[in-house]
């Protein structure tokens, strides 16, 4: 990806804005460089109204740039509950600024879950262990809504593992700003002997 350039030239001065890309997310930093040519003719207003322009400039095509930068993704997930086919749109999980969270942090998560979790004994008498990989949506009030199975091992240990995310308490809701909106999660429920 290129970085903008703006270049503003004047017989006094030259003004070069450069905007650069982060590593971490695509927000547009402001780099200036300025190159004085002839000194002894810079008055103070025509340094401010230039300043001014550049400034002005510079912030027009940074808020430009803040709409491609909190650009959202949005799943419609589809579940059958109750017989019946149900869409939810949620927003996936790391597209929003705060996202859910098992209250107590991932520790108390997996306490719950090994506690919770029982290994079905045919499955544990004939060895299998793996894990399920589930999806849910977290809802704005933080409960777990229409949890599926996306990859799973057995039959008696996907419905376990069901059974377990059913089970969970309400998460702490995904946050857009002060929002709070539904997440499309995806979690892991090992079983091991």
């Amino acid at each position: 990806m290129h970085a903008p350039f703006l270049f503003f030239e004047s017989p006094l001065a030259t003004f070069v804005l450069k905007l650069s890309v982060t590593d971490r997310a695509p927000y547009y930093l402001p780099l200036l460089t300025i190159r004085i040519i002839n000194p002894h003719f810079l008055s103070a207003p025509m340094l401010f109204k230039a300043f001014a322009t550049l400034i002005l400039t510079t912030l027009s095509l940074i808020c430009s740039t803040a709409s491609y930068a909190q650009e959202r993704r949005v799943v419609t997930y589809q579940t059958v509950m109750s017989g019946s086919l149900i869409e939810i749109d949620a927003y996936v999980f790391d597209s929003v600024d705060e996202e859910p969270h098992f209250p107590g942090g991932d520790g108390a998560m997996m306490k719950f879950i090994n506690r919770e979790r029982q290994y079905p004994s045919e499955a544990y008498n004939a060895g299998i262990e793996g894990r399920v990989l589930c999806g849910f949506v977290v809802a704005p009030d933080g409960t777990i809504t229409a949890p599926e199975v996306i990859r799973g091992v057995e039959d008696s240990l996907n419905r376990e593992a069901l059974r377990v995310i059913s089970r969970m308490p309400r998460w702490v809701a995904g946050k857009i700003g002060d929002m709070k909106v539904p997440v499309y999660c995806i979690l892991a429920i090992p079983f091991r002997r």
